[in-house]
């Protein structure tokens, strides 16, 4: 697989192995991501910062580098089912393998709210300290 990278509002990016690491730990069912301090911006200002953690599946050769969406899955093609297709024929499909939520009735609201009819993509809501 790839590495794991920071991207920041500027269009930098900063590869894993540099400065942090995201490794998995099965013991407590859990992907833990250290980053040095060093690498964080604003930090003076942490208590108004917003996250959002969002896991897809990487490609190397796709779109985006990210894996597409089908309504099948096949050999380097996520399946997504029957009620993704009309999203997936609009082109708006979310991409997104596991999405950091509150609660698991939020994170499929948020990864639902796409709407085919206007080609709007799903609006994900940053969460706050």
């Amino acid at each position: 697989g790839e590495r794991a990278a920071i991207y920041y509002y500027n269009d930098t990016v900063i590869a894993q192995g540099n400065g942090f690491a995201v490794y998995a730990d099965p013991a407590r069912n859990a992907i833990i991501a250290e980053i040095d301090r060093d690498l964080l911006l604003d930090v003076e200002h942490i208590e108004e910062w917003k996250y959002v953690v969002a896991l897809a599946s990487y490609d190397g050769f796709g779109p985006l580098r990210v894996r597409p969406v089908g309504v099948e899955a096949e050999e380097w093609v996520v399946g997504g089912g029957r009620e993704l297709a009309k999203a997936i024929l609009a082109g708006i499909e979310p991409r997104v393998m596991d999405l950091l939520a509150p609660t698991a009735e939020e994170q499929y609201e948020m990864l639902s709210s796409f709407n085919v009819e206007r080609k709007t993509v799903a609006i994900v809501k940053a969460l706050t300290p």
